[in-house]
């Protein structure tokens, strides 16, 4: 399922001065992953970050850079996971060698691995005329990257870097002469590659900690095998017959939509729909992320039925029309992923009804995979397809294991 903040996030909380900073009580759900963004002032000597909760659970911590002389404090990132949901909690960060300026942002993340093992995990000192920003390779389509700016010198505005980064929150203690920045990435991992993560300080150095955060990852049900005159007990009938069954009868599927249309402008090179706002179903695998809409991200490999459907308005032009769908592109139609199905059909100039382009195809898809869909159309001028379901949609059903 898609990476998503929980409603039990709690607020960031920041101060100057010394000592520990607690964030307020939150009950985050179980299956959910706690991330701690820490950042500390300007200090005296090495300044380090810890991290404990009230329920008395094992942070790990994922990354964290530590500042120098003359500029001292320290940026960190730290995670737990809930296999259970532990009630009311908070989350407290304690500091050595703290000259002043604290901050703590806790976010809670569902649709996670439990198992957190990136390699995209660190900090970075930044010195010179440069932004607290690290660019580090993603590895997992469907991930998010969440860090820690901070600004240990002065106390300058911070902003996101650019704008695949958002600003989660910030903090600016003058007194200190410090800032700190949650951020995380804007949208989920489509390709895994280069990304930038931290804040923009008006390019004065500073300290940035980050992680990539991975998102959940299912398998379908393995096939039990049976041997004559086997005895079968209320266990295996659970687990072999009950449970994939059950798991059946919910296999991931998804349905997108958009409320708001896709206008088309004429040309021959189908382009990325990106306008998809809506998901009318998307359960078990949760393949759709409204921050990245173009893509729909695999969390459960099988071979999938994969659809698209486009009923673009009347047009008195003469023209052709396309659809395709794109198995793990860049978002170019002639030049990335592979092309897996696509029809083009000629537009009929006698019809007020318009023209109706569909296209189903089979795929197996490995966790990780993501399908995005494309059209094209070539009347000479622009078309807008009605936002709703009867007029575009695409789709993704799990019907088999292989």
């Amino acid at each position: 399922m898609a990476i998503t903040e929980d409603a039990s996030t709690p607020s960031p909380f920041a101060g100057g001065g010394t000592g520990n900073l607690f964030c307020p009580n939150f009950s985050p759900p179980a299956g959910s992953l706690l991330v701690a963004l820490v950042g500390a002032g300007n200090g005296s000597a090495t300044t380090s970050i810890s991290v404990t909760d009230s329920t008395g659970g094992t942070w790990t911590l994922a990354g964290q850079a530590q500042g120098a002389s003359p500029h001292f404090g320290c940026a960190a990132v730290y995670y737990r996971y809930l296999t259970t949901a532990p009630g009311s909690m908070n989350v407290t960060a304690s500091f050595t060698n703290l000259g002043g300026g604290r901050y703590l942002a806790v976010r809670v993340l569902t649709g996670v691995s439990p198992t957190q093992n990136s390699a995209t995990r660190g900090g970075s000192v930044i010195t010179g005329a440069s932004n607290p920003t690290a660019t580090v390779n993603t590895t997992a389509s469907g991930s998010y990257l969440y860090g820690i700016g901070v600004d240990n010198g002065a106390n300058d505005t911070l902003s996101a870097p650019n704008g695949t980064v958002t600003l989660i929150d910030a903090f600016q203690d003058s007194g200190d002469a410090c800032a700190a920045g949650s951020v995380r990435t804007a949208a989920c991992t489509a390709t895994p590659g280069s990304q930038a993560i931290g804040v923009a300080n008006g390019a004065h150095g500073g300290l940035v900690a980050y992680m990539e955060v991975l998102p959940a990852t299912t398998s379908a049900p393995i096939q039990r095998t049976w041997t004559t005159g086997e005895v079968v007990t209320d266990a295996e009938m659970t687990s072999n017959i009950q449970g994939p069954v059950n798991w059946l009868l919910g296999a991931p599927r998804t349905v997108i939509t958009s409320t708001s249309g896709l206008t088309v402008a004429s040309g021959a090179v189908p382009s990325l729909i990106t306008t998809w706002n809506q998901a009318v179903v998307d359960y078990s695998n949760a393949m759709w992320d409204p921050n990245n809409p173009g893509i729909l991200v695999n969390h459960t490999a099988g071979r999938y039925e994969l659809g698209l459907y486009l009923h673009y308005p009347y047009s008195a032009n003469a023209g052709m029309y396309h659809v395709g769908i794109n198995l793990n592109g860049n978002g170019t139609w002639n030049s990335s992923g592979t092309r897996i199905a696509e029809d083009t059909r000629t537009g009929s100039v006698n019809s007020a009804l318009g023209t109706s382009l569909e296209i189903t195809t089979n795929q197996y898809l490995n966790a990780g995979d993501y399908v995005a869909f494309y059209t094209a159309q070539t009347t000479s001028g622009s078309l807008t397809v009605p936002g709703n379901l009867f007029s575009m949609q695409a789709s993704a059903r799990w019907i088999a294991s292989s």
